[in-house]
C-alpha cells in the first residue's frame, strides 16, 4: 500500500531519497546497468527497475507516484447491476439469487 506521508520518512529522509533517485537518473542517462546502479546505491534491483521505468516515461519529473494502483474510487470494476429475480452466475457455476 502506498502511503501519502512518504512511508513515514521525515522531510530530511524524503529529500535524501530524492537525491538517491536523481543520482540514479544520471546513471540511467549514461547507460549504466540496473544491477550496477543497485550495487552503487545499495538498494534492491527491483527498486531501480521501477525508478528507471518511471524515468523513461516521465524523465526526472516522473518520479512522483500517480496515486494508488488497483481499484479506483468508483468501487468494484466490472460489477454487474442485478435486479430482482435475475440470476448472477458465480465463477464456480452456482447461481445466486439477487
Amino acid at each position: 500500500m502506498r502511503c501519502p506521508d512518504g512511508n513515514g520518512l521525515s522531510a530530511r529522509g524524503r529529500a535524501e531519497r530524492e537525491g538517491v533517485r536523481r543520482q540514479a537518473a544520471g546513471w540511467f542517462a549514461e547507460g549504466v546497468s540496473v544491477p550496477e546502479i543497485a550495487w552503487r546505491l545499495r538498494v534492491l534491483q527491483t527498486a531501480v527497475h521501477g525508478w528507471r521505468q518511471r524515468w523513461r516515461s516521465g524523465g526526472e519529473d516522473g518520479w512522483h507516484r500517480r496515486g494508488r494502483a488497483g481499484r479506483g474510487a468508483g468501487g468494484r470494476r466490472g460489477a454487474l447491476a442485478v435486479g430482482p429475480g435475475q440470476r448472477l452466475w458465480r465463477m464456480g457455476g452456482v447461481p445466486s439469487q439477487a
